[in-house]
């Protein structure tokens, strides 16, 4: 036992010595004050719902009390049933509230007591039904924010897309998987998400079985291209981000296997680094510690889970899936 120990601390002392290499980059974002909508796009499904909520956001903003906000719409597309205020602002009134037939207007400001508002939030929602099939873009007219001095905001912004969908024209196949973890036996409970489809905007999860070969069958998924996601403790994940994409369609139902890499006992930062190191460390030889810990999922924490992180060193969900391509 004290081999054991002294081999694990010279292997810590290692690895914290290569952690202070830098892994991977930055992703470059849009900084500031920001206008969106969401969600974006946006489906409308003709002959089921035929009704879709969508928020005007704001984001990174600093002492707001009201708002000039114009959004245009295409009316041959889609119709404004209602609008309601968000979360972000509190008591509000309007002083103008314009409705055209391919437009709304508001302008409107807290009355009451309340300190303006920071951060992120709703400052209301728009209903649209459907009138036909198509796209209509929606677009800022005007984004005019008022701060804590009745001085003009003006953020960025980023126009949305509303689409109007006939749930008739669906065609629907089977989508399959092969989906496990490295170093795991038990191949079961690994969920999976589809979605939202690049065409119709449908979203599908499941869940892995305990089965050999392809254990994740998904019965009636419409044909469209969907992104795909993992959400499973202990691994690098497949992250949004990486975008990675499979089109289901006549002849492509079955997605090439996925082994997720194992070792990220801090499970939601996709990066295996000293952090994962220093939960194996701390949990072990008890895994009631800290079950996050035991990175093969045998009810342990040893030399197995301490080799995973080890052989994962500085692995990301980027440089992990480089190379699967769905």
């Amino acid at each position: 036992m004290n081999v054991s120990r002294k081999l694990i601390l010279l292997v810590s002392c290692l690895v914290l010595t290569l952690s202070f290499s830098p892994i991977g980059s930055v992703r470059a974002q849009e900084t500031g004050p920001w206008a969106y909508f969401s969600p974006d796009p946006s489906y409308i499904y003709i002959n089921a719902a035929n009704e879709v909520s969508v928020n005007v956001m704001v984001r990174d903003v600093v002492d707001i009390r009201g708002f000039d906000v114009r959004v245009n719409f295409n009316p041959s597309i889609v119709s404004l049933e209602s609008w309601a205020f968000g979360d972000f602002l509190t008591d509000v009134g309007c002083s103008n509230q314009v409705i055209g037939a391919d437009y709304i207007r508001l302008v409107c400001a807290q009355t009451g007591p309340l300190p303006p508002q920071s951060g992120t939030g709703s400052l209301f929602s728009l209903v649209f039904s459907g009138v036909m099939e198509g796209t209509s873009s929606l677009i800022f007219g005007n984004v005019e924010l008022s701060n804590k001095f009745y001085q003009s905001v003006f953020p960025g912004k980023t126009d949305g897309t509303l689409n109007v969908v006939n749930t008739t024209n669906f065609q629907y196949l089977p989508l399959i998987m092969n989906v496990s973890i490295q170093g795991v036996l038990d191949r079961g409970g690994i969920g999976v998400a589809l979605g939202p489809g690049q065409q119709f905007g449908m979203a599908y999860t499941g869940t892995t079985t305990d089965t050999p070969g392809n254990n994740l069958s998904l019965a009636a998924v419409v044909l469209d291209t969907y992104r795909i996601t993992t959400n499973q403790e202990r691994v690098l994940n497949v992250i949004a981000e990486l975008n990675k994409t499979f089109t289901l369609a006549s002849g492509a139902t079955t997605v090439p296997a996925l082994r997720l890499a194992a070792g990220n006992a801090v499970w939601t930062d996709n990066v295996i680094d000293v952090h994962d190191l220093t939960a194996v460390n701390s949990a072990f030889g008890d895994a009631n510690l800290n079950p996050d810990a035991d990175v093969n999922f045998d009810n342990f924490v040893d030399g197995r889970d301490l080799a995973l992180v080890g052989g994962n060193w500085g692995l990301t969900s980027q440089t992990a899936y480089a190379a699967w391509l769905p």
